[in-house]
């Protein structure tokens, strides 16, 4: 927040306000997704992103200026199934 406020991160988006952008902005799941991988953020942050279309689910494990972590719904993958879970640990790294 300090580095927003003081100009050093002008660029840097608060998750509200990026979640509000995106749900103006863009019309599909993909156009939704890539935006919120993409965009540089003001701190870390977790979106579940759904669509309309059958597997059109994700989690987006985010950086400061990237994505971290993508996990799919897909139907083929044995470990996911039909659903995706989130909790305040991240999926590629060990619960301490």
């Amino acid at each position: 927040m300090y580095r927003w406020m003081t100009g050093l991160e002008p660029d840097g988006k608060w998750m509200s306000w990026l979640t509000r952008e995106t749900l103006e902005q863009f019309n599909t799941y993909a156009e939704a997704k890539e935006h919120l991988m993409n965009t540089p953020m003001l701190s870390p942050v977790y979106y579940i992103l759904g669509g309309v279309n059958p597997w059109e689910g994700t989690i987006i494990t985010r950086s400061l200026n990237g994505t971290d972590l993508l996990t799919n719904l897909d139907k083929t993958n044995s470990k996911t199934g039909w659903y995706l879970l989130e909790t305040n640990y991240d999926q590629d790294k060990p619960v301490s």
